[in-house]
């Protein structure tokens, strides 16, 4: 191989090579962490309620869990609960995303010799990094975000709102922002995130919309 022919090989690496910033790769690890507890979580918990359901008595099989482990708890026949824990993974998803956030402003301060992104709270971090980036022309067609991306993970993060701070979100405010993110539900969405009906309603989240939350904050 000549020089010539190295010289354009090193020029097409530098072109198709992206940047990307140390707090992304912390943010990966951290909800690779995060979700590997969360899933061992999920499998106990299918696991436990697949035999609870098909005990002769499921109010004596609890009882019986409870001395074993010496945890109590009541027998909850409503959602109620596992919602709630979805609610939990799903803030414990955007609050990881928040902190890659502020990182990434402090680390993107240091690389521009001090230009600083300042946040206010009259709309998302997420809205303001972007807009800040557009405004400085530093979006070309590969950086490009696409308005589902926002308006699904605008709707996961409104769900982390209403877990944290219930009296400072309506539920009326929780469905609008579902019908906004649910208009770009399609099968080519689901196969893309291997998921099969999400994003869901406030009352009926699972799961797959934790995983869905997950794969929005990577994205």
């Amino acid at each position: 191989m000549n020089d010539k022919t190295k010289s354009k090989i090193n020029i097409q690496e530098r072109i198709t090579m992206q940047f990307k910033y140390k707090a992304y790769k912390n943010l990966l690890a951290e909800l690779g962490r995060m979700d590997y507890v969360v899933e061992l979580s999920e499998i106990a918990i299918k696991d436990f309620l697949k035999n609870l359901n098909n005990a002769e008595s499921p109010e004596q099989f609890l009882e019986e869990k409870c001395k074993e482990h010496n945890i109590w708890v009541s027998l909850d026949s409503s959602n109620t609960s596992y919602n709630q824990s979805i609610l939990g993974y799903i803030s414990g998803v955007y609050h990881l995303f928040e902190a890659f956030l502020y990182e990434m402003k402090e680390e993107y301060k240091l690389l521009t010799d001090g230009e600083s992104i300042n946040f206010n709270t009259e709309t998302t971090k997420l809205n303001q990094i972007i807009n800040y980036f557009k405004s400085k022309d530093r979006f070309n067609n590969v950086d490009y975000i696409q308005s589902y991306l926002i308006d699904i993970f605008e709707y996961y993060h409104w769900l982390r709102i209403y877990f944290s701070h219930k009296k400072t979100v309506s539920v009326n405010e929780i469905k609008n922002k579902w019908e906004k993110a649910n208009v770009h539900s399609n099968e080519e969405l689901y196969a893309k995130y291997r998921i099969n009906n999400s994003p869901k309603k406030l009352n009926e989240v699972d799961f797959e919309d934790y995983f869905y939350s997950l794969r929005f904050a990577k994205n």
